[in-house]
């Protein structure tokens, strides 16, 4: 959008998540992770943006099978075009907060985070792996994926109880809402 005010020009844009606005002698970019730049026009002889299906290559800091870690945080599962953040939320916390801390996360610099559901957690369980969660037990998934504890919240809910899973010994389970000691959250979003 281009707009004459007086004698300035205003130009504005919005480029794969990016806000951009151009006055002056100044450009300012406001990016998706909620961080501000502003640069002098004169000392800028082109911005490139592109768009990708995550983040960009020469940012991995990992692979192993079908999950790329990434050095801002996140795990994408290639098979199941999920994006996982790379560690849960690393202290006890009840279904609620849980959820809240979920839909609040702002890992890598995205939007759009959840609690993953039952199925999605159970995706995450691969016998053929063993690592250590941060608590000294040991957990079946991505190493990755960094745990500090056996058991994380799931979205689906009954009642007063909500479902979990335990990485150790992949089993599902209800429990009430407000129990707290030993579960986790782990965030996760569409990979797109």
């Amino acid at each position: 959008m281009k707009r004459i005010i007086g004698s300035l020009t205003l130009v504005s844009a919005c480029v794969f998540g990016l806000s951009l606005l151009a006055y002056g002698n100044s450009i300012t970019i406001n990016f998706k992770n909620g961080r501000t730049a502003v640069y002098d026009q004169s000392e800028i002889k082109s911005i490139t943006f592109s768009e990708t299906a995550g983040p960009s290559l020469d940012n991995i800091s990992g692979k192993d099978g079908s999950f790329i870690g990434y050095n801002n945080g996140t795990v994408l599962d290639t098979k199941t075009n999920l994006m996982w953040a790379a560690k849960d939320n690393g202290k006890d916390i009840n279904w609620a907060d849980a959820k809240s801390y979920c839909e609040n996360y702002r890992g890598g610099g995205y939007t759009g985070w959840r609690m993953p559901t039952m199925d999605e957690l159970a995706g995450l369980y691969d016998a053929a792996k063993t690592n250590k969660a941060d608590s000294g037990h040991i957990v079946h998934l991505t190493e990755l994926i960094r745990l500090t504890q056996t058991a994380h919240w799931s979205s689906e809910t009954r009642g007063s109880e909500a479902a979990h899973f335990l990485f150790d010994v992949n089993f599902r389970q209800w429990l009430p809402r407000q129990t707290t000691v030993g579960y986790r959250a782990l965030p996760v979003r569409s990979g797109k």
